[in-house]
Formats: C-alpha cells, structure tokens, sequence
C-alpha cells in the first residue's frame, strides 16, 4: 500500500471522525457562534481602551489565533488512536505511521482554515473595521499557511503526548496559552524579554500573524513576503522534526514490543 494511498483513506477517515463531532448546523449555530463571541470579546477591550489602532490588533490576532488554536486539536486527535485500540495496528503495519496520522488529523487544518477566516471577516465588520477586499482576498493563503504551520508543531505535540495519553490536553494547552501570550497575538512580541522573543521566533504564528497584520496595513509586498517565508520555515522545521518523532516512537515500539492498549 503506498503513502498517497494510505494518506487518501487517512483523509477520508478523518472527515468521518469529524462528522461525528459536528454536523453543519451544530457547527455554524454552536461552534461558529463561540468563535465569534470569543473574538468579539478581545476587540471589546480594544473599545475600553478607546484605541480603533488597538481594536484592530486584537481583532486580527485573535482570529488567527482561534483558528491555529483549533488546528492544535490534531495533537489531541493523534492520542485517540491509543484509546481506540488503532495505534497497535497503525504501528505495526508495513507502512509508515506518518501517512495516517497526517492524513486522519489533516481534517483540523480545514477546520482552523474556516475558523480563522470565519472570525476574522465576520468579527471585523462586527466593529467597522475597513478591509480592502483584495487585501482580504491576499490574506487568505497566509492564514492557510499559519494554519499549516501550527498544524506542523501540532503534529510533534502529539507525537510527543501519545507517550502519556492522560496528559494530551494539559499538553496541548499548555502549548496554545504559551502562543497566545508570546507569539504577537495581543502584545508585539518586543514586550518581551530577548528570550522569550527568541522562543517565539520558533513557534507558529508570529511570522504568519505579523504578515497579515503587515498586508492588511499596506506594507510593501517585499516586508510581507519576508515574514510569510519566515513561518513556513518555522513551519517545514517543526514538521521535519515531527517526522523524526514519529519515526523514531514506532520504531522503538516495534523493537521493544511496548506497542500497547491504553
């Protein structure tokens, strides 16, 4: 069976997964309800600061955010296998265990795809924010490409967490609140001490946030392009060492027959 193959039904069975979660309407009246309000709530600080500079921020950090953050849902969903009772099968069969694990959490790449845009638009016109439709159009594949590259750190986190399941979502919070405080969301990351501004020069979304934020102001393609090609290397780096994880786990728990039922 090759990789394509194997990724194809991966695909395929993750959106199956997916539907069981959320139907269309649960998914507009419920889901995309919380979403909005939860963005609608940072750029109402922005309104009690009294700065449209501030609403603005905020509005377009969080709505990125939101949708890298349901991205981040991957790192749960790979941990699922070991409680399914799949992780055994998966590992053991003669192909790598990347194709499926890729292709079966891919469907939380869309869905933080829509989330995002669904918050940034909606939210935007929510407090009068002026958007020129062809810098709307251009945003797109840098969320697209913010997305892929927290989804890239999200699969590492869950290669990482399926070594204690129990723990997966302490994990993949933990790493979420981290992006939130530090990568430029709702403070430039400058606030922060050189370290810190080291850490999140690593993770997703602060190149890919600060290209949209840059975009949407107008800044010359060449400023928007530098950032946009800084978070898809952040973005092949985390996926690369991903992979190596996911090699290595496998491989081990072949080796050692530690391939077990959660």
């Amino acid at each position: 069976m090759t990789a394509l193959r194997v990724f194809r039904n991966a695909v395929h069975l993750g959106y199956v997964d997916f539907r069981y979660q959320w139907g269309p309407v649960s998914w507009l009246v419920g889901y995309c309800v919380r979403i909005v309000s939860e963005t609608t709530f940072y750029g109402l600080i922005g309104v009690l600061l009294g700065s449209a500079q501030r609403v603005e921020y905020l509005v377009v950090g969080n709505s990125v955010f939101i949708g890298c953050a349901t991205t981040m849902l991957a790192a749960q969903a790979i941990t699922w296998d070991r409680f399914d009772g799949t992780y055994p099968l998966l590992v053991v069969a003669p192909s790598s265990y990347v194709p499926a694990v890729v292709g079966r959490t891919a469907v939380w790449v869309l869905d933080g795809m829509a989330t995002a845009v669904l918050a940034l638009f909606v939210v935007s016109a929510i407090f009068g924010l002026r958007m020129d439709p062809l810098r709307g159009a251009v945003a797109l594949p840098l969320i697209v490409l913010t997305c892929l590259s927290t989804f890239c750190l999200a699969l590492f986190v869950g290669g990482m967490a399926s070594l204690r399941p129990g723990l997966r979502n302490m994990i993949s919070i933990l790493v979420r609140m981290t992006i939130l405080a530090i990568c430029g969301v709702n403070v430039p990351v400058a606030f922060w001490p050189v370290p810190v501004q080291v850490l999140a020069g690593v993770l997703p979304v602060t190149h890919g946030v600060a290209a949209i934020r840059l975009l949407l102001a107008g800044a010359p393609a060449g400023q928007v392009m530098a950032s946009a090609g800084l978070e898809a290397v952040v973005g092949a780096g985390w996926l690369a060492v991903a992979v190596l994880t996911f090699d290595r786990l496998t491989e081990r728990g072949r080796a050692s027959g530690s391939i077990e039922f959660v």
